[in-house]
């Protein structure tokens, strides 16, 4: 859900903060994209080195929630540093949430599944969020609907199903 966002950027930057669609190659969609990768890569360096399972157990709950928060961040960011802010702060949780997810999913499969399991679980995520970047875009493109609604919608989605896993007790063992 919120980690579909890149058919969405395009109109955040020209309808809702205003960026020339013409303009040369570090603007508007550009702006956004770097803006999201510099801090995923520092979240990923960064994580690389926790070796807790509690610590990683917590990080795993607070970047989902904050992947499900900084969509609704930057659907509600009225300029373009403060959306910059929003989209340095999906990067960072987004490829925490995924990376600790993944390392998770590693750490408790038996060694003879490991690489399969690993491969459903890719291709299970990468198609989901491509399905969900064409829903959003098609969302997105219908009059009264814009792509900002969308983000927002999506993060409130996905910050419910997050309060969710408090519910059951396997999925709050995750945690420590």
């Amino acid at each position: 859900m919120v980690m579909s966002f890149e058919s969405l950027f395009p109109a955040v930057a020209v309808d809702k903060l205003g960026m020339n669609p013409e303009s040369e190659v570090l603007s508007g969609f550009g702006i956004l994209m770097v803006a999201f990768g510099f801090p995923a890569l520092l979240t990923s360096m960064a994580l690389a080195g926790v070796t807790s399972d509690r610590i990683r157990g917590r990080l795993f709950l607070w970047t989902g929630v904050l992947s499900g928060i900084t969509p609704i961040a930057l659907a509600y960011s009225p300029n373009l540093p403060l959306a910059i802010l929003a989209v340095a702060g999906m990067g960072a949780s987004q490829s925490g949430f995924m990376l600790i997810g993944g390392g998770m999913l590693q750490a408790i499969a038996p060694d003879a599944i490991r690489g399969r399991l690993m491969s459903v679980y890719s291709w299970h995520i990468l198609g989901f969020m491509a399905s969900f970047n064409l829903i959003n875009g098609t969302l997105a493109s219908i009059d009264g609907i814009t792509a900002s609604l969308v983000l927002g919608v999506g993060g409130i989605l996905f910050v419910a199903t997050m309060a969710f896993s408090f519910i059951g007790h396997p999925l709050r063992s995750l945690y420590g």
